[in-house]
């Protein structure tokens, strides 16, 4: 779990809505066109630069908030990811995307969608599954 929904989802997902500072590492993630060219308007994980250096800001200042008990290092990942862990990604994906992240959207079905890929990695890391918890990930 930690590898695929770790470094796998919350990678991935930091990737799409993080890396937004060049267009050469976007290009990946974004429609191409039939001309060839990209469709660099209509990104629909397009975050302003502004608004990333405050979820920033707030993953730092919550720092001191966190308790002890928690596994990750609670690290901005907005500003690096150098020695960032499984750990610090799952982090990223089940707190900060939900709280910090999703508001920033403007379309509601992407904020939908993030949230319901959040809450379905959320069950998939529990001790047990019941009938329900599989019935409500294949939502």
């Amino acid at each position: 779990e930690m590898h695929l929904l770790g470094q796998g989802m919350g990678r991935l997902i930091h990737n799409l809505i993080v890396t937004t500072c060049t267009t050469s590492s976007l290009t990946k993630y974004m429609h191409k066109k039939d001309d060839g060219t990209f469709n660099k308007d209509g990104y629909t994980f397009a975050v302003g630069k502004k608004d990333l250096t405050d979820v920033g800001k707030c993953i730092e200042m919550s720092r001191s908030k966190i308790p002890v008990s928690f596994q990750g290092s609670w690290d901005n990942l907005i500003a690096k990811t150098d020695g960032a862990r499984a750990v610090d990604f799952l982090d990223f994906l089940l707190f900060v995307v939900p709280t910090l992240i999703v508001p920033l959207f403007r379309s509601a079905p992407v904020r939908r969608a993030l949230l319901s890929l959040v809450k379905g990695c959320a069950i998939a890391l529990q001790w047990e599954l019941t009938d329900s918890n599989i019935n409500e990930m294949e939502k």
